[in-house]
C-alpha cells in the first residue's frame, strides 16, 4: 500500500510538472500616467516556452478598432525565466498602439505561433496573449468622440505660393502648412513623416484652408 500512494504520488508529480510546462505570454501596458488620443502606447509582449525556440516567434500585427497597431522595428529582446523548476526561454517584442479618441480599449485575441524543443524533438507551439486593457481620457478642451491631433513640442510654419495682397479675381491662392516635431504618433495615416524628423507639408486651395 506504501509502495502504491507513493507511485501514485510520483505520477501527480509528473502530471504537474508537464501540464506546467506549456508555452505562456504576458502582456504589459508601459505607460505611465494618463494617456490621450494621440499618444503612443507601448505594449511589450513577452512570449515563453520550455526549452528552446527552434524558430521564431511570430508576432502578428492585430486589429484594435479606433487605434492604428505597429510593430516596433527594435531588434527582439532574449529572456530566460524559470517556473515550477521548469527553464523556459523567451523572446520579446513591442507593439505602439496610437489611439484616435478617448475610451476603453481591450487587446483582441492575438495567438502567437512558434516552434520549440520537447524531449529532444521539434514540436510546433502556441501562446495566446492575455486580455490586456488600457484606458484612453479626453484631450483638454475635446468631447471624446471627435478624432483630436495630439501633440507636443508642435512648430506650425505657414506660406502663399504668391502675395495675397495681389491676388485678381478668379486667380488661385496655394496655402501651404507644415507641423514638426513633437507628434506623438508617427503612423497617422493623416500625415506624411520626413527623414529629417519633421511632417510631410500639406497643401491645399484657398477655398479649402482652416
Amino acid at each position: 500500500m506504501r509502495r502504491f500512494q507513493i507511485a501514485i504520488a510520483f505520477w501527480l508529480a509528473c502530471l504537474s510538472s508537464a501540464l506546467g510546462a506549456d508555452p505562456f505570454a504576458l502582456a504589459t501596458i508601459d505607460n505611465q500616467g494618463t494617456i490621450v488620443p494621440g499618444q503612443q502606447v507601448h505594449l511589450t509582449v513577452d512570449v515563453f516556452a520550455p526549452n528552446f525556440f527552434t524558430s521564431p516567434p511570430q508576432f502578428p500585427l492585430f486589429d484594435l478598432p479606433n487605434t492604428i497597431v505597429s510593430l516596433s522595428d527594435e531588434r527582439a529582446q532574449n529572456l530566460t525565466q524559470t517556473v515550477d523548476d521548469v527553464q523556459y526561454s523567451g523572446i520579446r517584442r513591442a507593439y505602439t498602439i496610437v489611439p484616435e479618441m478617448a475610451g476603453t480599449f481591450t487587446l483582441p485575441e492575438v495567438i502567437i505561433s512558434f516552434d520549440y524543443s520537447d524531449d529532444g524533438k521539434t514540436v510546433k507551439g502556441t501562446a495566446r496573449v492575455p486580455a490586456t486593457t488600457f484606458t484612453v481620457g479626453n484631450v483638454p478642451g475635446g468631447n471624446g468622440g471627435t478624432l483630436p491631433f495630439a501633440a507636443r513640442g508642435v512648430v506650425l510654419t505657414q506660406s502663399f505660393d504668391r502675395d495675397p495682397a495681389k491676388l485678381k479675381a478668379g486667380e488661385a491662392l496655394v496655402h501651404d502648412y507644415c507641423v514638426w516635431q513633437g507628434y506623438a504618433g508617427h503612423d497617422d495615416p493623416r500625415v506624411g513623416t520626413r527623414a529629417d524628423g519633421g511632417i510631410e507639408c500639406l497643401s491645399q486651395a484657398a477655398g479649402d484652408c482652416r
